[in-house]
Order: C-alpha cells, then structure tokens, then sequence
C-alpha cells in the first residue's frame, strides 16, 4: 500500500512492494505468505498462557506453528477447511520440514516470549498507577454509526 501511494518504505517494514504483479498478472512473485501472532497471557481466549505462533501458506500448502507445540500442515487444495493435518504423515515429512524451516527462518519464538513478559511487568506498573491515581477520561471520541467507512449506506 505504501509503494501504491509512493511513499517511501517504512524503516521497520518487512513487507514487499506487490504494486507490479497489481499491475501485470504475468509479473514474477513469490507464492508465500507469512501470518504471526504473539501475545501476553492476560487475552481470556488465551487461558492465561502467552503464545507465539507464525504461519506460512507456500503454494497449495499451509503450515502453522505454535511454540511449544508440534507444527501443523494442511494441502489446501484437497482439504480448504483445513481438517487433515498432514505434519505427521511420512509422505509430507520434506513439505513439512521445508516450510517448518522457513517458517523459523530469523525469527526467535523464545525472545518473544521474553519481551513480552518484560512488556507485561511494564503494562503492571502502569495498571498499578491508574489504580492508585485515577487518571480523568477526558479524551473520549464519540462515534457514530455514519463514522464508518464499511457501512454500505454511507460508503
């Protein structure tokens, strides 16, 4: 989007500029996609434990990972709503293996783990100081139906 916009890069992006296969269906890309998702332990639906997963979908196929857990694979071509998971199938074992490596490839699920516990002790002190000074709220925005973009009446 940034590139769409010509703006430059962001200094921490890691993203890539797609404005050329938008542009040239026959364009060269790679047909991989990287999903993460890390989190404290105070979200409820995480009962109470941190997690740090990542996923990558490379082609038909798609591998989760949870730290802690084994990984799972899917052929999303044969099985879209992903119900057979494949990772312990010996006929994947070199899918599974190769995405699993990349899907590993530069990122350090442990220091993640331990950032966000350090966040954690800092979101605490700060829980801690609005209990004890009971900051105002006076910056509230009221918003109204209208206000949103996705609303098909208002576009």
């Amino acid at each position: 989007m940034v590139a769409a916009l010509g703006g430059p890069a962001l200094p921490y992006g890691r993203g890539r500029d797609l404005v050329s296969v938008a542009k040239d269906a026959g364009a060269a890309w790679d047909d991989e996609v990287f999903s993460e998702h890390c989190t404290d332990s105070v979200p409820a639906w995480t009962g109470g434990r941190s997690t740090q997963q990542r996923m990558i979908r490379s082609g038909e196929f798609k591998l989760i990972y949870v730290h802690g857990h084994a990984p799972q694979l899917f052929d999303l071509a044969r099985d879209p709503f992903e119900r057979r998971d494949l990772a312990g199938n010996p006929a994947h074992a070199a899918t599974r293996d190769r995405l699993l490596a990349r899907v590993l490839e530069g990122w350090d699920p442990d220091a993640i783990a331990a950032r966000i516990r350090e966040r954690r002790r800092e979101k605490e002190i700060l829980e801690a100081w609005a209990r004890n000074v009971r900051p105002g709220d006076e910056y509230r925005w009221t918003l109204l139906p209208e206000h949103n973009r996705l609303d098909p009446v208002t576009g």
